[in-house]
């Protein structure tokens, strides 16, 4: 499907055509790196895809933010300027022999900070969501923006760098299933360290029984399934934080 997200090519026909590839439209590449609401359905679209067993193509890419971006949601293709331009027959015979377009970056030491969004809330707690799917840490900043200071991380690896690095956080809401570093290694790596090990981590996922099991043996101080109303989150997240100060 090419140029998903306008025209015809609307969400309700994904499920309708016998398709395998989703053609991201390139307004929401050129919109990636001043728009939020890009982000998030990009992001969204990708989840949706992983789901569908569908492969996605980002058109219209130009930067290598734009590329790093793409790369943090796991897009499969990207194709647009920052590679190559429209050229004549020959030059892209030579192309096509020697290979030698612009070569993909590497992301700097300090790659996991660009996973990171620290939201400064004076004189209030401080919770770190750690979760894939933009819309679902957006929904929690929305039910804790008044009352906690957020800081979001798209993955394990840049929640866990966060803290070690100085970030602070008086509860962690933890998904498991993410992209690099998976909620039980976090969890695991949280409970190893002596600066981290005593923070309240509440797991934010559908999971089985034995996993939930495996979880409390870990150290996990709760859980909640997705989906949540704001009520029974709130009240959960209240219920840990109590229980960790009555513990002092």
């Amino acid at each position: 499907m090419d140029d998903f997200g306008s025209g015809y090519s609307s969400l309700n026909m994904l499920g309708k055509l016998p398709i395998d590839i989703v053609k991201m439209d390139k307004d929401f590449i050129q919109s990636l790196d001043t728009d939020s609401n890009a982000r998030m359905i990009m992001e969204y679209v990708m989840g949706l895809a992983k789901w569908m067993n569908l492969s996605v193509v980002a058109e219209g890419v130009e930067t290598i933010e734009q590329v790093h971006m793409l790369q943090h949601m796991e897009c499969h293709y990207v194709q647009g300027f920052y590679y190559a331009k429209p050229m004549p027959v020959k030059d892209f015979e030579k192309l096509l022999k020697t290979g030698s377009i612009a070569p993909m970056k590497e992301v700097d030491d300090k790659k996991w900070q660009k996973d990171l969004v620290v939201r400064e809330n004076e004189g209030s707690k401080a919770m770190l969501i750690v979760e894939d799917p933009a819309m679902n840490r957006a929904i929690l900043c929305d039910i804790f923006t008044d009352s906690f200071a957020i800081s979001e991380a798209i993955n394990g690896i840049s929640g866990l760098e966060f803290l070690i690095n100085g970030g602070n956080a008086d509860i962690i809401m933890l998904d498991i299933n993410m992209p690099e570093m998976d909620g039980f290694e976090m969890l695991a790596k949280l409970k190893e360290n002596d600066d981290t090990k005593n923070i309240p981590v509440l797991i934010t996922s559908q999971i089985a029984h034995k996993e939930e099991v495996k979880l409390k043996e870990m150290g996990a101080s709760g859980f909640i399934a997705k989906p949540y109303t704001k009520d029974a989150i709130v009240e959960k997240v209240d219920e840990i934080l109590n229980a960790a100060s009555a513990m002092g």
